[in-house]
């Protein structure tokens, strides 16, 4: 038996994240997210905490052209308002998102 070694055949494994990382595939945030239920957030930009809640993950979807909404303690999730999702863990109460 032969195995053919094309280009192809030697391009780099896909990436495996356990527990810490970085996502930046929109199909992997998709999956990600929607297996949340409810969750505690933080809105940041620059660093700085402009606001943070808790919230049941309603819908998360993948649309260029519908936006994320946080209100009334429900997020409406699109992974195309994000550039990539950060994972921790945290040692005493489980991942981060």
């Amino acid at each position: 038996m032969t195995h053919d070694s094309s280009p192809a055949d030697r391009s780099l494994p896909a990436p495996c994240i356990i527990d810490r990382g970085i996502v930046l595939n929109k199909q992997d945030m998709q999956r990600l997210l929607t297996d949340l239920n409810r969750v505690r957030y933080l809105h940041l930009q620059d660093h700085e905490i402009l606001s943070e809640g808790e919230g049941y993950v309603q819908a998360v979807f993948a649309d260029p052209h519908r936006a994320t909404l946080i209100a009334n303690s429900t997020l409406y999730l699109n992974v195309h308002s994000f550039d990539y999702l950060e994972l921790q863990k945290l040692s005493h109460t489980g991942i981060v998102v």
